[in-house]
């Protein structure tokens, strides 16, 4: 309601202007003459609005001389002049300053016949505000044409009182035919005046809006959302319509009263209609109280109208007599009826059709509306809260129905509702009620969800849903609940959602509870009610879901849930949901077991278990080949499927299962091949070779009827063929055979010749080639890795440290003399073989080396890129190490460096020591020092024995008689090193053992932030602190500590005196210890 108030204040800033900045014009007659002076003698109604058009900011008020005998009425023979003026500053106000006693009478005007006469004609491009007059005897009251903004009534008279016009006896009170920029419309009365003794009947319609309005701006009837009750308008009698408005935008109707009256009696209005809108859009009617005989709030054509805590029906002021509809909505789109502030709910009731009906609509929404509330009195019942009439896209969400004589939504040839959250409870002082909702040829109804959040409640009535003609179809059941209603909860008639069946269940086992319905569906599963037992099966409360599989099958696990009555629904997205099934106690469900024995190849037997096994059981197996029994163990010799039903005269089910049998015979697998002589053929652990090369065994896998496999396998072989090739070659030449290429470096091996024809088998060739030795050579040499070598033009690396290498001279012999170069690529290759820990902050740790077999000592070790020295021996101790990771490097005599290798030295944990390090003991009197560790240790050494029991003991006792500090190192069981110290202040027996700090810092750290007293064997009494102008700060005789604030508040840094009272034991006397203390940041 931002908007409204906005125009509301520019209203309020617009009439209080033109009152500051007014020109006055009093008329003091009541005659209808125009002598062309409008003065102090004499100045007309007629006159005044004349001279008014000739102002920027007129003001006419009324002064009748007071011996001018009441009613003063104005009464123009002819239509007054128009308010008008082109300046587009014109601000006109007309009032009765003290309120409605001038009547503007039109009573004596022509045109009647002809609707011509009005008393006020608005035509101007400038404001106008009217306020505390009365018109009456109009065709039209007051005629709008033309203004930019338009205040009628609202607000305070100057001379004190409301400002409200009256409209009596006119057919149209107020007749918007033209433009305005914004109109307020606030505290009148329109039709019959508050007593409900004038008026009723005689106007047709209190504001009318005709066509053409299509580019005005704002208006506002009502209070606008203001506080005030005098804001609001009153209407009542017009046989028509109260507010008739058409084609029109950004109107907003609120905090008004229709066809009501402030008591208890029944007063039946001439209103057929209370408010009427057609083609309007973007508007909202709030607050209202409505009463109209046919149609509370007709909306016709309409997009985008908001409806919210409007009250409609008999509830207004308790009247009572019969109303029809509340709300109509007739082809309109984006229409809100309700609010989702519950306090904001519409409010129905005593309406003899429907509360709410739509007809041609679409995108409606209907949430959270109170229908059919109890006033107390016995109103007339509502025939049909809601009526949904060839409407689509809708919803309805969270409303409360009371109750309806007929149905509380009917719905009829819509399609796409959404039903959710609504409450359908007949309170039990109630009569039962009729339906919740009645579906007529509906389609695409969705009634609850599956969020368990949308559901809607139906109880104490005659039906929940019941669906009914030939073309419904997709009405959908989702988690509502149904208990304590007369017939069933979810009723389909007709052919309604294809007539979908419940679920079938035809097995327990255990907790599992298996059945049929249509294949691809849900199933939901509902307890029942039993607190009712004159209600049929229904769900109350939503237990779970399961779906069926491609056949129709499903299962569902009851664990912790078997007992009490249950009840199922089958829901298939392309049909709806079925009705409720017959209740059944899942917990009472015979098991039934289908078991098969027999040996391996013969005939099964087949059985059925019953658990418990009741007397008067029947049997009905069918099989293939026409088999049937009737006896709970039969043989089956046939394949094919064997069913089997059991049926009980107490059962309200049935149980079903079926088991497929094959028939049971041995298979024989024969397996022919020919091999090459020397191959073998294995199978699961058979060898057929040329020694065995038939056979036959039975396989470990059995066949599809689970018998025997048994394999049968025959061989025959064929020879291979073998060369021997032998060839002489100098070093420098090489041979090939197949893909094989041999060399002076590689001169023998086997090349297997594959065979082209899969029926042949492969050639294998024995290769050994002799070279001539006359003039090879061989050079044999050592590097380091990543080294390489050039020798001859050729180059040797790590990845190929071996070539042969031709000189490309020829020798005696005729062949090229060639050298064999064989490079070995070598670097130190050491491994960690021991890691030594370091203790905290020392350079304790160690690393012990392994060279391995010696190759070019001594060895050069860098740790950190830093040289440690040079070592000979193949095992190399590295000490001084602090804890950590470091990077380790060796290089030998050649030069040749190792890969890095990164050490990671640990740290010994730290030997934690708990004692206490400051002791206040008196002279001469024992203390046995304690001293506790984390870790278990080898020694202690104290720095000194004096006054102490032993000098390496880890609890020596000591004798104080002078003060002393003693320091101690400990070695714990790692041989690391921890040192601390404990010092020791002696006093007298008799001297008070109590201290107070001299500075501390209350500036949150956790350190120091309070001041306080430590003692011991004596009782503090209270403390005191004073700052430097001896003002207390702090005292208290129960908290001996100090924050450093006084009254909540941080004091300043600086010193302050502290006085400490306190007893010794056994004595009444009180001491004191007084100091300084410095409180520091």
């Amino acid at each position: 309601m931002k908007n409204p108030i906005l125009i509301h204040t520019l209203f309020i800033l617009i009439m209080c202007c033109s009152t500051v900045f007014g020109q006055p014009i009093l008329v003091n007659s009541l005659d209808d003459v125009n002598d062309g002076s409008c003065d102090a003698n004499h100045c007309s109604l007629r006159e005044a609005i004349l001279l008014a058009n000739t102002y920027i900011h007129p003001e006419i008020t009324f002064e009748i001389p007071g011996n001018t005998p009441m009613p003063w009425s104005i009464k123009p023979t002819t239509n007054l002049p128009a308010i008008q003026s082109n300046n587009s500053n014109f601000n006109f106000s007309i009032m009765d300053l003290h309120g409605s006693d001038i009547v503007i009478s039109g009573s004596q005007l022509p045109g009647k016949t002809q609707e011509l006469d009005y008393a006020l004609l608005i035509n101007t491009n400038g404001n106008v505000a009217v306020k505390g007059l009365l018109f009456r005897d109009c065709s039209r009251g007051i005629l709008v044409k033309n203004v930019d903004t338009l205040v009628i009534g609202g607000g305070a008279l100057p001379k004190g009182g409301n400002a409200p016009n009256v409209f009596l006896f006119n057919k149209n009170d107020l007749y918007f035919d033209g433009l305005y920029k914004h109109a307020l419309i606030q505290g009148n009365i329109f039709g019959a005046d508050r007593q409900l003794n004038k008026g009723i009947g005689a106007g047709e319609i209190g504001i009318k809006c005709i066509n053409g309005n299509t580019l005005s701006g704002t208006m506002i009837i009502g209070d606008g959302g203001s506080p005030d009750d005098y804001m609001r308008n009153f209407f009542c009698g017009h046989t028509n319509a109260s507010i008739d408005l058409q084609s029109v935008s950004n109107v907003t109707i609120e905090g008004n009263y229709f066809d009501m009256g402030r008591n208890a009696h029944s007063i039946v209005p001439a209103s057929k209609n209370n408010i009427r809108l057609t083609k309007c859009k973007n508007s909202t009617i709030i607050d209202n109280y409505l009463g109209a005989t046919d149609k509370q709030i007709f909306l016709d054509s309409c997009h985008n109208v908001k409806m919210e805590y409007n009250h409609l029906g008999t509830i207004n002021y308790y009247l009572d007599y019969p109303m029809k509809y509340g709300i109509v909505i007739n082809h309109c789109e984006d229409i809100r009826v309700g609010s989702t502030d519950l306090i904001r709910a519409n409010r129905f009731n005593g309406h003899s059709e429907n509360s709410i009906h739509s007809i041609n609509s679409r995108n409606i929404h209907l949430i959270y509306n109170e229908i059919g509330i109890y006033n107390g009195i016995n109103n007339s019942n509502i025939i049909n809260g809601i009526m949904l009439d060839n409407t689509n896209n809708t919803e309805v969400i969270g409303n409360l129905f009371l109750g309806s004589v007929e149905d509380c939504i009917h719905i009829i040839n819509s399609d796409s509702i959404h039903i959710l959250k609504n409450d359908f409870s007949v309170l039990d002082y109630y009569p039962v009620g009729s339906t919740g909702i009645h579906l007529t040829d509906a389609r695409d109804i969705w009634i609850g969800d599956s969020t368990a959040t949308g559901n809607n409640i139906f109880t104490r009535l005659n039906k929940g849903i019941e669906i009914d003609g030939t073309s419904s179809n997709c009405i959908f059941n989702f988690q509502n609940s149904f208990f304590c209603n007369l017939d069933k909860g979810f009723t389909i008639l007709d052919s309604a959602n294809h007539r979908i069946k419940p679920p079938d269940i035809f097995k327990r086992s255990g907790s599992v509870v298996f059945g049929q319905a249509l294949p691809l569906s849900l199933i939901q599963i509902y307890s029942h009610e039993t607190r009712c037992p004159q209600s049929p099966c229904q769900g109350k409360e939503f237990l779970g879901s399961t779906y069926t599989d491609a056949y129709g099958y499903w299962e569902y696990d009851f664990n912790g849930m078997m007992s009490g009555s249950k009840t199922f629904t089958t829901t298939s997205f392309q049909s709806g949901t079925s009705e409720f099934s017959t209740c059944i106690d899942v917990s009472t469900i015979t098991q039934m077991t289908l078991t098969k024995a027999g040996s391996e190849c013969e005939a099964a037997t087949l059985r059925c278990l019953l658990n418990p096994l009741p007397a008067g059981v029947q049997y009905m197996w069918s099989g293939p080949n026409g088999f049937s029994s009737s006896e709970p163990v039969v043989n089956a010799q046939f394949k094919g499927w064997y069913h089997l039903e059991v049926t009980h005269p107490t059962w309200n089910y049935s149980l079903k299962d079926s088991i497929f049998i094959l028939p049971k015979t041995s298979s024989t697998y024969t397996i022919n091949s020919t091999l090459c002589s020397g191959k073998s053929f294995t199978l699961e652990g058979h060898v057929f070779d040329e020694k065995n090369p038939q056979g036959q065994f039975i396989s470990q896998y059995k066949n599809d009827a689970g018998c025997d496999s048994i394999i049968v396998v025959n061989l025959q072989f064929t020879p291979s063929i073998e060369i021997e090739i032998n060839p002489t070659l100098c070093p420098s030449e090489t041979y090939t055979v197949g893909d094989s290429t041999f060399s002076y470096i590689h001169p023998e091996g086997i090349v297997v010749l594959k065979a082209f024809n899969p029926d042949e088998c492969d050639t294998i060739v024995h290769v050994k080639i002799d070279y001539i030795m006359t003039h090879a050579f061989q050079i044999d040499t050592i590097v380091c890795k990543d080294e390489i070598v050039e020798l001859y033009g050729q180059t040797l690396t790590e990845s190929e440290p071996k070539k042969l290498i031709n000189l490309n001279i020829v020798g005696q012999s005729g062949c090229d003399s060639v050298v064999l170069v064989n490079v070995d690529f070598i670097s130190p290759e050491p491994t960690i073989k021991k890691i030594l820990a370091s203790c905290s902050d020392t350079l304790s740790g160690s690393i012990i080396l392994n060279i391995g077999a010696s190759l070019f000592p001594p060895y050069t070790v860098f740790i950190n890129n830093m040289l440690i020295g040079s070592f000979s021996e193949t095992n190399i101790e590295l000490t001084g190490l602090e804890s950590g990771t470091h990077d380790i490097v060796l290089s030998d005599k050649k030069g040749c460096k190792s890969e890095l290798i990164q050490v990671n030295i640990p740290q010994h944990p730290i030997n934690e020591v708990t004692t206490l390090n400051e002791l206040d003991l008196p002279i001469g009197l024992p203390y046995q020092i304690k001293l506790a560790t984390t870790l278990s240790n080898q020694s202690i050494a104290w720095s000194t024995e004096q006054y102490l029991s032993c000098s390496d003991c880890f609890e020596p006792i000591i004798i104080p008689y002078a003060d002393q500090t003693y320091q101690y190192q400990i070695v714990d069981k790692n041989g690391c090193n921890t040192f601390g110290s404990i010092h020791v202040h002696v006093h007298k027996k008799d001297q008070p053992k109590i201290f107070v700090p001299n500075i501390f810092s209350p500036n949150g750290d956790g350190y120091n932030d309070l001041l306080e007293v430590s003692y011991a064997d004596l009782t503090l009494q209270s403390i005191h602190i004073f700052n430097r102008w001896g003002g207390v700060v702090y005292a208290s005789d129960t908290n001996f500590s100090w924050d450093g604030t006084s009254q909540n508040q941080l004091v300043d840094v600086g010193a302050y005196v502290y006085i400490v009272t306190f007893k010794l034991p056994g004595s009444e006397e009180d001491k004191s210890l007084k100091g300084l203390v410095c409180l520091i940041k």
